[in-house]
């Protein structure tokens, strides 16, 4: 079971038609930073490993600046490696709509409203089972609102890119949508929520060239990098203050942008450095001669081969170690 994609800043998506907003009425300033922002017209892509098994869960946190007027829009899409399309849901008035493709079938739910102004949790449940059906359970605030099975009569297969859209038309007037906390993955994500811990700072270990600041920025062009093995960075994170003593942590994420040289090293790691000094270093990951993602997950703490309790966080940095 596993993680397939974070996205919660400019760089986590693919195409990112809109912008960043950092109205606080449309995402938990608690837990990321901003949301993004679309505008009319605007869509915004990621994509993502297909899970291992048959169910995909696509979770975030969705809102809406005004009712839709505009009836039946598309806000999310879930395609296969085909590009076809296997599941959607779209906006009607204030009522949220989830639906299940299955080539030759749609099937719709009646509609559920949500709050206007403000934000509600979305989770999606994605079912393909080979060839024979697809089923789309869909979930609002964690409560199940939508369950449909139609024929997979086109052969679609496991989802491995989600749009989400704002509709555009020259003479209707569409609402400003906002997403934010994206968490894509192979098991069911009801109840998880995510907090972002973004680098702010060099840690104990500064030895990538580079700066701090160019791992978290608008652009992948920019990051640190090395050509000797075993030199470390480390990074002060942003938002641990907003973990709560009473938090339960599921687990802790580590998603990175990297890739290697024509020559020379080819695998990182990465590491936790604790507040009493301690360092854990994780598997060796190799890297690829382009840029991708890699996310590696912990759901125990590797100091104490437990879960995390909020306490382990204090202090903690997380770097990147050089390998051969």
């Amino acid at each position: 079971m596993a993680i397939l994609k974070i996205a919660t800043i400019r760089n986590d998506f693919d195409t990112m038609g809109g912008e960043i907003s950092t109205d606080s009425d449309y995402y938990d300033v608690t837990r990321v930073e901003n949301a993004m922002k679309l505008l009319e017209g605007e869509q915004a892509t990621i994509s993502f490993t297909a899970a291992a098994g048959n169910v995909t869960y696509v979770h975030f946190c969705y809102g809406s600046t005004t009712a839709d007027g505009n009836f039946d829009e598309k806000i999310v899409s879930l395609r296969d490696g085909n590009n076809d399309e296997v599941a959607f849901i779209q906006m009607d008035e204030t009522s949220l709509e989830f639906a299940v493709v299955g080539d030759t079938t749609t099937r719709a739910s009646p509609g559920t409203s949500i709050s206007i102004g403000t934000f509600s949790v979305i989770d999606l449940e994605i079912t393909v089972d080979g060839t024979t059906d697809i089923q789309v359970r869909g979930f609002i605030n964690s409560a199940l609102q939508f369950d449909e099975t139609v024929a997979n009569t086109g052969g679609l297969t496991n989802p491995v890119q989600a749009l989400f859209l704002s509709p555009s038309s020259g003479t209707l007037v569409y609402p400003t949508r906002y997403v934010s906390e994206v968490i894509v993955a192979d098991e069911d994500t009801r109840g998880l929520r995510l907090r972002e811990l973004k680098p702010q700072s060099f840690g104990i270990f500064n030895q990538w060239d580079g700066t701090a600041s160019s791992v978290a920025d608008g652009s992948l062009a920019t990051g640190v990098s090395t050509d000797v093995a075993d030199e470390r960075s480390a990074f002060g994170l942003r938002n641990l203050e907003n973990v709560d003593a009473a938090d339960i942590i599921n687990r802790v994420v580590i998603q990175t942008y990297a890739q290697r040289g024509a020559s020379g090293l080819t695998s990182i790691n990465h590491f936790f450095r604790y507040e009493d000094t301690t360092i854990e270093d994780s598997t060796d990951i190799s890297l690829g001669l382009f840029g991708a993602w890699y996310i590696e997950e912990f759901a125990n703490n590797p100091d104490t081969a437990v879960a995390w309790v909020p306490a382990d966080l204090e202090g903690i940095q997380i770097g990147v170690r050089a390998r051969t």
